[in-house]
Parts: structure tokens; C-alpha cells; sequence
């Protein structure tokens, strides 16, 4: 009899086995099976929680989403040379920030079909959005206070500041060796192309206290990018990428607001920020063009990218990234150069008052230490990944184990 009993009894679901060997008295089984004093000391069964996995992206869809922001980012440095002439900046910048945010936040609400609970959540946003103010405030301020050279060459540091940051803060988890060497590599390629394509001299044309309050601008400008992936992890945790972008733009944008204001009251504000503004909200033409590119491809695509991709990657792996933005301006310049949109500064006069821009250089074969560095990251990130999945797998497995074990145990106190 006590054979008979064991054998017919069957699997109910994951969480135990029937209680009686009569299936015409399941349902009575079920009913009592809360009240039953066997199940009441049955430790729970967490086995089907175990089991449940976020599952992230591929590494080649996360990598090419950094890609595609950076090389966005990269044509915005081209575009911006091209579109801003006789405009207020800081009144660009709230143009920009001030249309980007609700897009933004129109765009979230499509995607996601909620709004995020201000009232409890609000602080989530808030140091994102403040990070991502300064990054557009300070690099303004020190392009005006230096040059565009200047501020091409902090921009890869933005890869060592995240694992010094990162480091400091305990987001990044995973520094090793390849990370270190391939941020390096890539860092130095592209200083490389950036300094020794200096056919311009702006870069020489500065004072000691120009490059000194430039650079200062620009670690704030870099630091600030790093801190906006940093503050937003904990936003991410709970909403979308879209969510978090969107309303980080909308905190920024009342900051700027702000600025604008105030520049604008100060005529020796507006005077040391853009010496030849016909005003300070006078808006050129040629500027509407820059804005549409901004907007559209920096603010909603780069930002929704490089946030997203900052759930599955670290801002280290984020912000290596950062090299591509000269290379992606080279590439840029010579397609506009070889269609002949804008023409070759070194065919002009050296007083020639005219939009131009430079071709290729040796500077380019900076390059391929860009290439080189980018590997390496690559690698580290995706060694990364393969250990946290056997990490996980061994997890899994002892979880597995132990909930076969309390099974086991059940069914020998049925018996």
C-alpha cells in the first residue's frame, strides 16, 4: 500500500506534489493544503525565483549603441564649428535642452505607458540632471574661454575619469589590465590626431591663463559626463532609459533657463561669452540647422543611446568610447570637403571671413591606436560578461540543489 501511495503520486507544479493519491480529491487536496500541518513547516521553495533572469542584451548590440552615440556626438563637433556664428551659447544650449526635454519626455511616455512617481522618486533625477547642466554649461564657457582644440583633447579623458570615479564611488566592479590598457591606447591615438592635426593655431594663439581656465572648464565638462551615467544607475534600477534621459533633460533645462536669464541681464556676461552676439537672443539662420542636429541626433538619439547602454555596461566601458568623436570629425570634414559643401581652409585667404574646414592629415594614423584601445575594452567587456554568466550558472545550479533537496524532504515526511 505504502508502494501504491509513492507511485501514483505526480508532480503537481514547480512548488511540491500532490498530497493524495486519489486524483478525484485534488481539489480538497489544494483547499487544505494551506491548513495542512505538513505544508505549514515545509520550508518555502524559492526555485521558481530562482530562475528568474533579467536577459541582457547582446555585448555586439550594447557596443554598436555606444558607437552610434559617440560617432553622433563626433558630427555635433562639426556641425556646431559650422552653425554657430554671432549666437549666444548659453542661449543655444537652452534651445536645445529646452526642446530635447519634453521630446523627450513625450517620447518616454510612448514607450513606457507610465509616468514616473515624482513625488517619491524625484531626488533620482535630480543629481543626473544637474550633472548633465554643468556638462553643457562648462563646455561652452571653455570653448569661449580657449579653443575647440582644447576642448577635443579632454574629451577622451572621460574613459579614465570613469574608472577613477567609478573606482571611488563603487560602480565599477570589473577593472582590469585590458580595460586600463586599452583606455590608455585609445586615449593617446587620439590626442595623437587631435594636437598634431592642429592645422588651425588656435591652439598656439592662446595665453597661459586662457588654457588654465579652459582646461579647468573642461575637466568640469568630462567630470560632469561621468557623474550623469554614475547618478543615473539608481534611476535605471526602476525606470526606462527613455524615462530617465527625458526627465534629467527637463532639470537641466530649468537650470539653464536660469543661466540664460542671467546672461542675458549681464551685457558683461553676454560680452565674455560671445564677443560678437548681435544680442542675446538673436538666433541666425544657419544656427536653426545646428539646432535641428542637435536635437534630434545628440540629445534625443546619443543621450537615449549612451543611457540605455549604461544598464549593461559600465561608464568606463561607456565613455571609452569617447575616442571615436575626433575620428568620426576627420571622417566628417572629408566628406564635406570631397563634396564640396564647405571649402578646404588651405585654399583661402589667411584673413578670409568664411566658413571652412581642414582635410586629412598624418594625424590620422592616430587612428589606429583608437582601433587598438577599442579592442582591448572590447575584450574586457566581453570576459566580463562571460564570467558573470558562469557566475550566474553556478548560482543557479546550487539553488537548484537545494530546492531538490527540500523537495526530497517533503515527499519523505508525506511518506
Amino acid at each position: 500500500k505504502k508502494l501504491h501511495t509513492v507511485t501514483t503520486q505526480q508532480p503537481q507544479s514547480m512548488d511540491g506534489y500532490r498530497s493524495s493519491p486519489n486524483l478525484e480529491n485534488d481539489a480538497k487536496a489544494k483547499q487544505n493544503s494551506s491548513t495542512s500541518p505538513i505544508n505549514s513547516a515545509r520550508p518555502p521553495n524559492k526555485q521558481s525565483d530562482s530562475f528568474k533572469t533579467v536577459v541582457a542584451p547582446s555585448l555586439f548590440i550594447v557596443h554598436l549603441a555606444i558607437i552610434t552615440a559617440q560617432v553622433s556626438f563626433g558630427g555635433g563637433s562639426v556641425i556646431g564649428s559650422l552653425g554657430m556664428p554671432d549666437t549666444n551659447p548659453v542661449l543655444f544650449a537652452f534651445i536645445r535642452e529646452g526642446t530635447a526635454g519634453p521630446l523627450l519626455c513625450i517620447l518616454a511616455y510612448i514607450i513606457d505607458q507610465k509616468l514616473p512617481n515624482c513625488r517619491q522618486h524625484w531626488f533620482l533625477f535630480l543629481k543626473p540632471g544637474l550633472a548633465l547642466f554643468i556638462n553643457q554649461l562648462t563646455f561652452i564657457v571653455g570653448l569661449k574661454l580657449s579653443s575647440s582644440i582644447l576642448a577635443s583633447s579632454w574629451q577622451p579623458s572621460q574613459g579614465i575619469l570613469a574608472v577613477v570615479f567609478g573606482w571611488c564611488l563603487g560602480v565599477e566592479t570589473h577593472i582590469d589590465i585590458f580595460k586600463i590598457m586599452g583606455i590608455l591606447i585609445g586615449t593617446a591615438g587620439a590626442l595623437f590626431m587631435i594636437i598634431y592635426g592642429d592645422q588651425s593655431g588656435d591652439a598656439s594663439s592662446l595665453t597661459v591663463w586662457n588654457t588654465i581656465g579652459g582646461s579647468v572648464m573642461f575637466f568640469l565638462n568630462c567630470s560632469a559626463t561621468v557623474l550623469y551615467l554614475i547618478f543615473a544607475k539608481p534611476a535605471l534600477t526602476i525606470y526606462p532609459s527613455s524615462t530617465v534621459t527625458g526627465y534629467c533633460y527637463i532639470v537641466a533645462t530649468a537650470l539653464m533657463s536660469i543661466s540664460a536669464l542671467v546672461v542675458a541681464s549681464s551685457h558683461t556676461l553676454l560680452h565674455f561669452l560671445c564677443n560678437d552676439c548681435n544680442g542675446a537672443w538673436q538666433v541666425p539662420t544657419v544656427t536653426i540647422y545646428a539646432l535641428l542636429y542637435w536635437v534630434l541626433m545628440q540629445s534625443l538619439l546619443s543621450y537615449l543611446l549612451m543611457t540605455w547602454a549604461n544598464k549593461y555596461a559600465d561608464p568606463s566601458v561607456n565613455l571609452a568610447y569617447t575616442v571615436l568623436q575626433p575620428l568620426t570629425a576627420e571622417i566628417a570634414s572629408g566628406l564635406l570637403l570631397l563634396f564640396k559643401v564647405v571649402p578646404n581652409c588651405a585654399s583661402l585667404a589667411p584673413d578670409a571671413d568664411k566658413a571652412c574646414l581642414y582635410g586629412a592629415s598624418w594625424a590620422d594614423l592616430g587612428s589606429i591606436g583608437i582601433a587598438i584601445g577599442l579592442y582591448f575594452v572590447i575584450y574586457s567587456d566581453r570576459k566580463k560578461r562571460a564570467e558573470d554568466k558562469l557566475r550566474e550558472m553556478q548560482e543557479h545550479m546550487v539553488n537548484a540543489e537545494h530546492d531538490l533537496n527540500n523537495n526530497n524532504s517533503y515527499v519523505h515526511q508525506i511518506e
